[in-house]
């Protein structure tokens, strides 16, 4: 299965930071995103977000043996896509280790879909 040009959106532009909940989420000290974003000396709260999703890629998995082979596609996918967003001036939170090569035709798909919303920085 490929992403579909309708799959990718965006949820919540801009509405995010008054959303009493998404601050609770956020400032709480389990939350990977806060944790980041702390780290470098952000505070949660004082920032808007944009979500965005591709997929679904692959179809649901009855079982846990069933979904691993996917699972590795998928982090395959996730590490090339931080590699590229770095590659163009965005900072990216996280590790993403890379086990196996994504697939070049997938990728180059998830890229397309990225295009417009992560052009290049460019340098100052």
């Amino acid at each position: 299965m490929t992403p579909k040009a309708g799959s990718f959106s965006g949820v919540g532009k801009g509405r995010l930071a008054g959303n009493s909940l998404m601050r609770l989420l956020l400032e709480e000290k389990g939350n990977s995103l806060s944790k980041h974003l702390h780290g470098v000396d952000v505070t949660p709260s004082d920032c808007t977000f944009e979500m965005i999703a591709i997929g679904p890629i692959f179809p649901e998995q009855n079982d846990f043996e069933s979904h691993k082979p996917y699972r590795k596609k998928t982090s395959a996918l996730e590490a090339a896509l931080a590699d590229t967003l770095r590659a163009r001036g965005y900072t990216v939170f996280g590790v993403h280790g890379r086990r196996v090569a994504p697939n070049p035709e997938l990728y180059a798909q998830v890229k397309d879909h990225i295009a417009a919303r992560f052009p290049h920085l460019g340098t100052a």
